[in-house]
């Protein structure tokens, strides 16, 4: 797998690869991208597909990730405050500047007699230990992209896109739709019970059951709801607009 620096990826057909991007808000200079304290069970959700609706072969995977397992900080602002120039003696008292679930950025007062216009921003938070953090977190999103995917997909030219939005998990959906409808429990097995393992193991059969009282029930996001951990999204926010995603063919 190879990513150029337009962030276009490049990969063989039946390749085991891996996205792994470090998220900044700003595409001129790096700030660490922030994740709102109001987010409602915040996921990555990571779609490889083909643009070209006419094209017969589209293959269209949606790759999704919790943002709990990057990071568990939340932030009651997402913009970055300034805090300017600090001496070695304004850094240790930084923490009488800060405010919890504030992100700040700053430069080194000896950095800039150094380097100047080149001297690097630092970036500091409370974490949720109210303990000063600087220049340790970073939003990274690293997820594999296996080889069953990239077989599938038979033609060259693809594109990708990375997207973060608030969901409705789909176990939590189906058990309130469930609970709504008690009936249709006498259209599942006998042991099935309105539980996450229940309707885990049951997955398939809970599916058909809303597909054919609710049609159309799912949202455009859902291409697959049997496979889908959520329900529904909404507050979507693009993380990495559409770039290349291209297949090369090997020999057999």
């Amino acid at each position: 797998m190879k990513i150029n620096q337009n962030n276009e990826i490049s990969v063989y057909r039946g390749e085991t690869a891996a996205i792994d991007f470090k998220m900044s808000q700003r595409y001129d200079y790096y700030v660490p991208f922030l994740i709102s304290s109001e987010r409602v069970n915040p996921m990555v959700c990571i779609t490889i597909g083909s643009t070209r609706r006419e094209n017969v072969n589209i293959v269209s995977k949606k790759l999704w990730l919790e943002v709990d397992t990057i990071t568990t900080q939340r932030f009651n602002q997402t913009i970055v405050t300034d805090l300017g120039t600090l001496s070695a003696a304004a850094e240790t008292a930084i923490d009488t500047l800060m405010t919890e679930g504030v992100m700040y950025q700053f430069l080194r007062e000896s950095e800039v007699e150094a380097d100047g216009d080149e001297a690097s921003l630092h970036f500091a938070y409370l974490d949720n230990e109210d303990e000063v953090q600087i220049d340790t977190y970073e939003f990274v999103v690293i997820l594999a992209v296996d080889d069953t995917i990239t077989s599938d997909m038979t033609n060259t030219d693809y594109f990708y896109q990375i997207e973060l939005m608030d969901t409705v998990p789909m176990i939590e959906h189906i058990q309130s739709l469930i609970t709504a409808n008690p009936n249709w429990l006498n259209k599942l097995p006998n042991d099935f019970t309105n539980t996450e393992e229940g309707i885990s193991k049951y997955i398939t059969e809970c599916i058909a059951i809303i597909n054919k009282a609710l049609p159309n029930h799912w949202g455009y996001k859902i291409i697959d709801p049997v496979s889908s951990p959520v329900a529904s999204v909404n507050n979507i926010q693009m993380l990495q607009p559409p770039r290349k995603f291209t297949v090369q063919s090997t020999v057999r």
